[in-house]
């Protein structure tokens, strides 16, 4: 369930103005997405910072959007259908 919007209240990731979603490929040559955010509290900026995907996770997100944004409220088995996540500082 969603919580209830409001931007001057608490810590919000927003995109950045300007900036737009790249592709970037790393040294091992995989491809990554890159989703450059700013970091507010309480509506004001504390900082930036990128969400790093992979094609897969972009993917996801990119299907998982759409299915929202057509009125598709059916659930979906997100964790079984969701990449596996890996945490490592890929900068």
């Amino acid at each position: 369930m969603a919580s209830r919007y409001d931007p001057a209240h608490g810590w919000r990731l927003d995109r950045i103005p300007g900036r737009n979603v790249e592709q970037i490929q790393d040294e091992d040559g995989s491809v990554r997405v890159v989703v450059p955010l700013m970091i507010l509290l309480n509506g004001r900026w504390r900082g930036d910072s990128d969400v790093w995907l992979t094609r897969a996770e972009a993917e996801a997100l990119h299907a998982e959007l759409g299915r929202t944004l057509a009125g598709e409220q059916e659930k979906q088995q997100a964790c079984e259908d969701a990449p596996a996540h890996s945490f490592a500082g890929r900068r």
